[in-house]
């Protein structure tokens, strides 16, 4: 789950070292959803601090690069989610959009 969802019981930084030992007790709408539906949330996917550049770094985790070619970038803010698919570590990602507001 991208790591911009809140996730109950499973550490949500968004990006930002004063969230780095966030832990929340409820979950986001579509992390609930994921579950209601039967999903396991495995873990959390790199973004970029509040989810805002055009690639994955931040001073947490560091820089999310192309698994297939590790001199580009998968682009942000769902980079670590678009990493994590094509490296065959999770079968679909939850990616999302502000370009469009």
């Amino acid at each position: 789950m991208k790591d911009g969802h809140a996730t109950a019981g499973m550490r949500t930084t968004v990006g930002l070292t004063a969230w780095a030992d966030h832990i929340p007790a409820t979950d986001s709408t579509i992390a609930a959803r994921l579950r209601k539906a039967g999903a396991i949330i495995i873990g959390k996917t790199n973004v970029p601090p509040r989810l805002r550049d055009l690639q994955t770094v931040n001073p947490i985790f560091g820089r999310t690069v192309n698994p297939w070619d590790v001199t580009r970038t998968p682009g942000g803010s769902s980079g670590g989610a678009a990493a994590a698919v094509a490296a065959g570590l999770v079968p679909l990602e939850i990616g999302s959009d502000a370009g469009g507001l």
